[in-house]
């Protein structure tokens, strides 16, 4: 009885997440370093690489030494870090920075990997901001402007299709059974 209420549950939330907003991006990402501030020479975060507002220097602007430095306060940043890697088994933090300071091949591989995980992370901001920002398409039926305001206008459930059981069969057991 608890095994249904879990994969019940569960499927709760796989059909919420498919038609509610998309999931947000966590705090931790929104306070590690994403860039350089142009003019302070300091680290700047996610949320001041996203700002329009706040001169920033990240992505291909980064020199290699920038970018080794940024990963490395990113990995230390972080609370956790543990790294699966094929052929070498678990890397814990200690050891990425150890590969990110030497730039050997993982080191240039986390590298590559975390300033395609802040390439990635703006875009979703920016993408989610512009879709926000503009109005919802014309696929949808039409609503109320109280929930458009409050943000509460819900999307159309698809139609369920129903399927056709076909009657169990019995063993060849069961069929003696009966005889």
């Amino acid at each position: 009885m608890a095994k249904k209420r879990v994969i019940a549950s569960a499927a709760r939330k796989f059909r919420a997440s498919r038609r509610g907003s998309p999931a947000p991006i966590p705090a931790e990402q929104w306070r590690l370093p994403a860039g350089y501030h142009r003019d302070r020479k300091g680290f700047a975060t996610l949320r001041h690489v996203v700002d329009p507002d706040t001169p920033t220097v990240d992505g291909s602007d980064l020199s290699d030494e920038q970018r080794t430095e940024l990963t490395s306060e990113r990995i230390k940043r972080q609370k956790r870090f543990n790294l699966g890697v094929l052929g070498t088994g678990v890397i814990d933090k200690k050891r990425a920075l150890e590969e990110v300071q030497k730039r050997t091949a993982i080191g240039r591989a986390l590298i590559d990997v975390e300033q395609r995980a802040i390439r990635l992370l703006r875009e979703y901001r920016a993408q989610h901001a512009a879709t926000a920002a503009s109005p919802r398409s014309g696929s949808r039926r039409p609503t109320s402007t109280t929930s458009q305001a409050l943000g509460t206008a819900s999307r159309p459930r698809p139609t369920q299709r129903r399927r056709s059981v076909a009657p169990k069969r019995r063993s060849t057991a069961s069929k003696k059974k009966r005889r």
